[in-house]
């Protein structure tokens, strides 16, 4: 009789972690669901074809040449 409850204590404890993890993953999915929509939305008001950002004009450049573009990162391309 002890070698059954041993047995079922150990049963129950594996279930209760099973059904934490499962919370813990229903709540990782809805985070998960809910970035995924911001993320829609962010680009489905973004224009098509168009960059993320607007291009900024040099003082006293003119508009024949293109010398340097600089990354977000601040990484220069020449």
């Amino acid at each position: 009789m002890a070698r059954t409850d041993r047995f079922i204590q150990k049963t129950d404890a594996f279930m209760d972690r099973t059904k934490m993890k499962l919370q813990n993953h229903d709540a990782t999915l809805k985070s998960l669901e809910t970035q995924v929509g911001q993320i829609s939305q962010i680009l489905n008001t973004r224009p098509v074809g168009g960059f993320p950002s607007d291009t900024e004009i040099a003082k006293g450049a003119t508009h024949e040449q293109c010398k340097a573009i600089t990354t977000r990162s601040g990484k220069i391309l020449t």
